[in-house]
């Protein structure tokens, strides 16, 4: 894809973007293939758009909802933690359940198929700090990214496992 579009990332990302269409597809998050098509989307914002940070976090934003971002947003997180970070707790709110998603599936410290987040196995406070707006999400769908986002912690931090499960638990 990138041997086809501009080398300028903003004209190649508008490009892209241009591309895929209006509205989102309707989506239930049964894991249907048909979404995949918008995999070489979001892969080139996470391999290209490290440098243009609030324009790819617009653009992850717009196809999470048609794709996972939850590979792409992690070298946005290595790199520019802080400000990834500041973009998350605003999406952990968002009215759409794949976006919501992204925030806990993209923060995994252990994301299968996916490159360790190391710095979230030493230390999960900002994972759980976002998985705290997360927890009680309508969305089983976002739910399960929660439980799954949870035992990654554990597989590092158990007692933080079992301190977080139990404390939740009193008003679940």
């Amino acid at each position: 894809m990138a041997r086809h579009l501009p080398d300028d990332y903003p004209t190649a990302l508008d490009i892209l973007l241009r591309s895929i269409g209006e509205r989102p597809p309707k989506t239930d998050g049964d894991g249907g293939m048909a979404t995949f098509i918008y995999l070489p989307h979001v892969c080139f914002v996470g391999a290209f758009g490290l440098e243009h940070v609030d324009r790819s976090m617009r653009a992850l934003h717009l196809l999470t909802r048609r794709f996972t971002g939850e590979f792409a947003i992690r070298p946005f997180l290595e790199r520019h933690e802080d400000r990834t970070l500041r973009v998350l707790r605003r999406w952990a709110t968002d009215p759409d359940v794949h976006v919501r998603r992204l925030v806990s599936e993209g923060t995994r410290p252990r994301l299968p198929w996916a490159p360790r987040l190391r710095r979230f196995q030493r230390d999960p406070a900002p994972v759980l700090e976002l998985l705290e707006q997360l927890k009680d999400d309508p969305e089983p769908f976002v739910r399960r990214s929660v439980a799954n986002n949870l035992n990654d912690i554990g597989k590092d931090h158990p007692d933080v496992l079992v301190d977080v499960a139990t404390r939740w638990l009193k008003d679940a």
